[in-house]
């Protein structure tokens, strides 16, 4: 998160939604580059990720932070 950056209780429950509740029509529209700010990297990735998916790219290496 970027220092001095606000982020509201709405945003952040918008990247709940997507990541634990699998509502991706949120990614129809843009998301503010604050939102994004505020992000972890596994979040960013997990966003990145369902972007990518909902085109039809396969993935073939897991990445590293999501191994047990």
């Amino acid at each position: 998160m970027i220092y001095g950056t606000e982020v509201s209780a709405n945003k952040l429950e918008l990247i709940e939604r997507l990541i634990n509740n699998g509502e991706y029509q949120i990614l129809d529209k843009e998301l503010p580059a604050t939102l994004l700010e505020a992000c972890d990297k596994k979040q960013l990735s997990l966003i990145r990720n369902t972007i990518f998916a909902r085109y039809g790219y396969r993935f073939r290496i897991a990445e590293t932070f999501y191994q047990i």
